[in-house]
């Protein structure tokens, strides 16, 4: 089937994998094919979320639906972040290219921000070849920690309703450990805004990235090798992990420390992924450090893609995470990874590390799917609305992969190369564990207490069957 250039209409909306939202089906087709089981449900969550999906999704090929997405995506998206989100390889490219603004100015409706200085990758290579001299004024700093200092703690994990709902499976001498744990996390993820602009999470790693320069050259180093990478070709081995391992190394640190400084790396980027530049722009302008992290932040994806048409490992995971499910959001596994690391130097065994930042990530997406917002039923559409989404929706699927690579990531953090990690299986597991819960309406969603949203969110998504598989060795 080949779609003509068609208008897309308000009424094309598959709300649901249509004639094929069965768990046996969904199962069997992610056993299968596991890569386009993840690549068709995240063309659908973006599709029906613009009401821009074909009538019949079973008759639409994957590939048809990939066009359609560069239609209606490159109409709606000029950022980087959103642009990769989209999962294309043409959106893709182009975020990739939007680093360099590459982009024609009519096609960005705000270039003058988004352009930069560097023109062109040869460009980069002239200044990823010398050592970096800028440094970041002190009171830049200073205004990144007055603002962590005076607002408002807004992570749902401070809320000590919401922590007993999420510990009350613990044991109790775990539930300690638990609420501990997430009392650690909540202020390492405290969103900070810095004069109402871009948030900002784990403040303390940008205090740690920007006020030293003992990680410029690593970066320095990481930033030429990933532009090697994209301009030159990759090899099937090349990882983030091991490319950033090496310039670390390469720059002086000793094994241990460019280990952990690897992961506060990707951590930090974390934060904003594709859009880190705009983020890291506030410290120092566009200085050879910030242009850096922009840059791997905004290549990892890109370099997903390449690998991924040729049937490789995906660039943005370390060796030993095996995965097929390319969801453009390797910043799930590696925030994990930082906030299990972090547990783990306070003195947190590696289990009640890894159950807790995983604890921590269901509350993420409780918040962002489920989580409750003031207001009357009409000026909050969206509460609890993943409840109200028919049995194995795409975006029922996403969370799903989102949560397997938060495991998966978490583990990584205590356990890093030591354990093989697959993170094919632990969504397998999830689907396995799943249950089709009746549907309800946007009025019983938005009248559920946290309480019952948490427990009726939980046989949904059976998110114990992550856990389970990470830690039993899978």
């Amino acid at each position: 089937m080949v779609l003509g250039p068609q208008p897309l209409f308000a009424d094309q909306t598959c709300k649901a994998i249509q004639n094929d939202s069965s768990k046996e089906k969904n199962l069997l087709f992610a056993r299968s094919n596991i890569g386009e089981f993840c690549k068709r449900n995240m063309f659908l969550r973006f599709l029906n979320s613009k009401d821009a999906a074909p009538n019949n999704c079973d008759s639409t090929t994957t590939q048809d639906l990939e066009e359609i997405v560069n239609r209606k995506g490159f109409s709606t998206f000029f950022d980087p972040w959103n642009l990769s989100l989209l999962s294309t390889s043409a959106s893709r490219e182009s975020a990739y290219n939007l680093f360099f603004g590459l982009w024609q100015r009519g096609m960005c409706h705000d270039c003058q921000n988004m352009t930069f200085y560097l023109s062109t990758p040869e460009d980069a290579q002239k200044l990823f070849s010398r050592p970096f001299s800028s440094s970041t004024p002190f009171e830049k700093l200073a205004q990144l920690r007055k603002s962590y200092e005076s607002q408002k703690q807004n992570s749902s994990l401070k809320d000590a309703a919401v922590t007993g709902i999420f510990c009350a499976a613990e044991s109790l001498f775990n539930m300690k450990s638990c609420y501990r744990g997430l009392d650690i996390i909540a202020d390492k993820t405290k969103i900070v805004y810095i004069n109402e602009s871009l948030p900002y999470t784990n403040v303390d790693l940008w205090e740690r990235f920007f006020g030293t320069k003992k990680y410029d050259e690593g970066l320095r180093y990481a930033a030429l090798k990933l532009l090697s990478r994209a301009t030159n070709g990759i090899s099937a081995e090349a990882n983030i992990f091991d490319d950033l391992i090496e310039s670390y190394v390469k720059s002086g640190f000793s094994q241990a420390d460019a280990n952990e400084a690897v992961i506060d790396t990707m951590g930090l980027i974390s934060n904003g992924g594709p859009n880190t530049l705009k983020r890291a722009n506030f410290f120092e302008g566009y200085s050879g450090k910030v242009a850096a992290l922009g840059y791997i932040a905004n290549t990892l994806v890109y370099l997903d893609s390449k690998k991924k048409e040729r049937g490789m490992r995906l660039y943005s995971y370390p060796k030993n995470v095996s995965t097929s499910c390319d969801n453009a959001k390797p910043y799930h596994f590696w925030n994990s990874a930082y906030l299990a690391k972090e547990l783990k130097k306070m003195n947190f065994d590696d289990l009640s590390s890894v159950r807790t930042v995983y604890i921590a990530q269901i509350g993420y997406q409780l918040k962002r799917e489920v989580g409750y917002n003031p207001g009357s039923a009409k000026n909050n559409p969206t509460k609890n609305a993943i409840l109200t989404r028919e049995a194995y929706d795409p975006a029922h699927q996403i969370v799903r992969t989102d949560l397997a690579y938060a495991a998966a990531g978490a583990l990584f953090g205590v356990a890093g190369e030591k354990r093989q990690i697959n993170v094919d299986k632990i969504l397998i597991d999830l689907l396995s564990s799943s249950s089709a819960e009746p549907t309800i309406t946007r009025k019983e969603a938005y009248n559920l207490s946290a309480a019952e949203s948490y427990f009726i969110w939980r046989k949904v998504f059976a998110p114990d069957a992550a856990l389970k598989s990470v830690l039993e060795g899978q």
